[in-house]
């Protein structure tokens, strides 16, 4: 049943169980702390982000990051990228358009919200890689314009976006705070 007492479509925002392919794989279960600073995130009502990449259908990196980690990240992003990124997503994406179509026919399911690349149109399980992400609160994922997938192809066009402060910040924070496998590639973070 859809929750409209916490989130705004028209002065109400809509909110889902948080489903599995948001659980942590490691914990096979939701997430409970921050990635970056350990902070609990489960009954707090503090707002945080998931995301996962996948090559295939094999995770690569995941992690949840509270609001607040979030927004020191952001400050790490340079100038240049933050304009490069904007620009990207506002000539590649009419998120008015895809919110629109996405509520219009909304039956409580984030599926049709992952089905698709944003960027390229391109259909999930014909990516070779993709992440997903998502904006939650306790145990709901928050539905607007995300939960979004994102391709391969198209995390590669916003890794050429980055600068280079800007992707070794990521870079660091992947490696450090992420363990990712030996044979991890660079994949940029969707923040």
């Amino acid at each position: 049943m859809l929750e409209d007492n916490d989130h705004e479509n028209d002065g109400v925002l809509y909110t889902v169980p948080i489903p599995k392919i948001f659980h942590s794989f490691e914990l096979d279960a939701p997430f409970e702390k921050c990635s970056a600073c350990e902070a609990p995130l489960l009954g707090t009502g503090t707002p945080y982000f998931i995301e996962k990449a996948y090559k295939a259908n094999e995770v690569i990196f995941e992690y949840a990051m509270c609001d607040e980690c979030r927004e020191g990240m952001g400050k790490e992003m340079s100038d240049e990228s933050k304009a490069n990124i904007e620009l990207f997503f506002m000539e590649n994406i009419n998120m008015i358009e895809r919110f629109g179509t996405l509520f219009h026919s909304f039956d409580n399911s984030i599926k049709p919200w992952l089905d698709r690349c944003v960027i390229t149109g391109k259909q999930r399980s014909e990516c070779e890689g993709f992440q997903i992400c998502a904006q939650c609160e306790n145990d709901q994922i928050i539905v607007a314009l995300a939960p979004m997938m994102v391709s391969s192809e198209a995390t590669e066009q916003i890794q050429k976006l980055l600068s280079k402060k800007t992707r070794e910040g990521f870079d660091g924070f992947v490696k450090d705070t992420l363990n990712p496998p030996v044979d991890f590639q660079d994949v940029p973070m969707l923040l």
